[in-house]
């Protein structure tokens, strides 16, 4: 795990100060080796460089950042050493030959396989990296190697001959990049700082990103982020710049499946998901250096801990990091303990207040770079502190089963009206009666959900107006959106007969999934971690994804049926039986309520007024009337929030003369 980052100069050379700025950014995803290629690609003269960091033993010669060397391509490269952790692993890495130089950021599983195959075409090795293996796929097999990779990655490959880079992301988008153009040259980096270092570009905010997450809470979607002008590589694609021209090509190499479900009974569903699920496992397991677990005491990670665990023969116990919120209603402490003793693992836990929030509050900003929905981020932050106190340099979590298993209440009513649209009145009632035993789960809770999945798009925004939800409220500055171009609409969800399955498939590539993986890749990295995500292994991927819907949410209206069954034996019962859904879940109203001063000042502070898009003081009046108990909490006080936090830390503009 590791970060990386590259700049190609079409005319005149790199900056390479900007280059060495830009690599120290990325640090903290790498503090075991430095490195950098530098190359003047009209004469294929490319040579390797060192930095601070750097092994010694490797003797290389310092990155110059002073002088007039007028190279045109330069990799900048930070490692987290976890396989092959010697200085063999070192990158930027080249062929023997020289043919191609990658810097790689991720973890391909199967990569001792694929160099099995490579070998019996011819190729030879000289280090145990996963890196090296890639670089020779690529090779081999050109873009097309994508196709043979299970893992999570993102890598540019430089084809000297070819005078292409390459530029590719995973498939469900684990690992990050961005890129973008300014004044003649061509970025990428893992991270958004790095790029903000490499090319000094204003910070002008994008006004849809804004408007999409102040309404709706999206955070990260396609290929724009918050920083207009700086693009996101999509999940499943590959980038191929053409370094002669100058010329991109955009090229999606893996689609979720679609198309109807699959027919299979629940017993062999469970079974063939279980042995996915332990596969998976088997294959995030692969390592050098300790690895544990994140566990909120939920199926999804008490599953990754048993499944962890299984094979008796393990020398010392696994080791376990969880969050214990202060409010007694959201402490999962007792769960922890339920699962961390059924699979004999040591239990760490961090147990952080409003006080330690407000200390790190400008440091999770810094770490994410981008605004998120809430501050439930924080305890997440502060598990991968605790993991890193404890020398665990590797994570496994639970995220993605959600979005796969249709762990979430509000996918109730979707197969609600699943249910509706075929026809079967009979069996939906029933299944509504059923889903009230889940907590939080009511008439009052459910009719409204169901109703507005089942209204069409046209009678959208006045069935939101007399619903008391219009697309503008009073607290969003809809005249400024609607001069920027916005769109003032919601994301309409695909309207199909199997609604619950259209909605996962939405939230694996569009919403829900994009985001988490964005905040869980930050938290994880900001305390040089590797968080691997057994889940989101392809083969699982498509199995689940094309289960019928019965199976994911059942007629009992249990959530994640196939997998409960599936796990059952290997999770302790209590744990499978819950109905509740908590995880890492902070009590962000009392946050809130204690972080008062910072509220105040943030939402009517003189600062603000430069925050366009936001109506600050009415959102705040809106705040005080919560705090009265004159209307009910949601996450839009902490958005408003922190879109202005976010634009002051990183000196971002909403100048209307950027607008489009």
């Amino acid at each position: 795990m590791c970060g990386f980052v590259g700049s190609v100069a079409y005319q005149g050379a790199v900056s390479l100060p900007a280059i060495d700025r830009a690599t120290h950014a990325l640090r903290h995803r790498g503090p075991d080796d430095e490195g950098y290629m530098l190359a003047r690609m009209e004469v294929d003269d490319a040579m390797p460089f060192a930095g601070p960091d750097s092994v010694g033993s490797l003797d290389l010669p310092r990155l110059p950042t002073r002088g007039d060397a007028a190279y045109d391509l330069a990799f900048g490269f930070r490692r987290l050493a976890i396989l092959d952790p010697s200085p063999a692993g070192h990158q930027p890495m080249r062929t023997l030959s020289g043919s191609h130089w990658i810097v790689f950021n991720g973890e391909i599983y199967n990569h001792w396989d694929l160099r099995a195959e490579l070998e019996a075409l011819g190729h030879s090795f000289t280090t145990r990296c996963d890196a090296e293996t890639l670089l020779a796929a690529l090779v081999e097999w050109g873009p097309a190697a994508t196709d043979k990779l299970e893992g999570m990655w993102a890598f540019a490959c430089w084809s000297v001959a070819e005078k292409t880079l390459l530029l590719s992301r995973d498939r469900p988008g684990i690992k990050p990049l961005y890129f973008t153009e300014h004044q003649g040259r061509f970025g990428f980096a893992s991270e958004i700082r790095s790029l903000l270092e490499l090319t000094g570009m204003e910070r002008r905010c994008h006004p849809q990103r804004a408007f999409d997450f102040l309404r709706f809470g999206v955070t990260d979607d396609g290929d724009t982020t918050f920083f207009d002008g700086i693009r996101q590589l999509p999940p499943a694609h590959s980038l191929r710049l053409d370094l002669t021209s100058g010329k991109t090509e955009l090229t999606r190499y893996w689609e979720p499946p679609t198309g109807p479900a699959d027919r299979i009974d629940a017993t062999e569903a469970a079974e063939q998901v279980r042995t996915l699920f332990c596969e998976s496992i088997d294959a995030h397991l692969l390592s050098d250096v300790p690895v544990g677990v994140a566990l909120s005491g939920g199926i999804d990670s008490s599953a990754v801990l048993a499944a962890m665990t299984r094979d008796a023969s393990e020398k010392s116990p696994t080791r376990a990091f969880g969050f214990v919120a202060e409010q007694h209603s959201l402490d999962e402490s007792r769960w922890m303990k339920i699962a961390a003793e059924n699979a004999g693992a040591r239990l760490e836990t961090t147990k952080p207040g409003s006080a330690e929030l407000a200390r790190d509050m400008g440091r999770l900003i810094d770490t994410q770079e981008q605004p998120f929905g809430s501050t439930s981020i924080y305890a997440q932050h502060r598990v991968c502190q605790l993991a890193r106190q404890h020398e665990i340099p590797v994570l496994l979590s639970g995220q993605g089963a959600d979005e796969l298993l249709a762990g979430y209440l509000p996918y109730i009513p979707a197969r609600a009206a699943s249910l509706v649209g075929s026809g079967s009145l009979g069996r939906a009632v029933r299944f509504l009666r059923s889903s009230c035993a889940n907590p939080g789960v009511g008439p009052r809770w459910l009719i409204p959900r169901l109703a507005n999945m089942m209204v069409p798009g046209w009678l959208e925004a006045p069935a939101r107006r007399i619903g008391g939800e219009p697309l503008a409220p009073s607290w969003i500055e809809s005249g400024w959106f609607e001069k920027a171009g916005v769109s003032l609409t919601s994301r309409r969800e695909p309207r199909s007969r199997e609604r619950l399955r259209d909605r996962l498939r939405q939230a694996f590539s569009e919403t829900s999934l994009p985001m988490l993986l964005r905040f869980e890749d930050r938290n994880s990295m900001a305390f040089s971690i590797e968080s691997r995500v057994p889940f989101l292994h392809r083969p699982l991927i498509e199995r689940l994804l094309t289960l019928p819907e019965s199976l994911l949410i059942d007629d009992r209206a249990r959530t994640k049926a196939v997998f409960r069954d599936a796990m059952r034996g290997m999770v302790p019962d209590p744990i499978l039986d819950r109905r509740d859904k908590i995880g890492f879940t902070p009590p962000e109203q009392v946050w809130l309520e204690a972080l008062q001063p910072i509220v105040d000042s943030t939402l009517l502070g003189d600062g603000v007024s430069r925050i366009r898009g936001l109506n600050p003081q009415a959102l705040h009046a809106d705040w005080e009337a919560v705090r009265r108990g004159h209307g009910g909490f949601d996450f839009r006080f902490w958005r408003g929030i922190n879109l202005v936090l976010w634009a002051d830390r990183f000196s971002v503009s909403f100048d209307d003369s950027g607008l489009r």
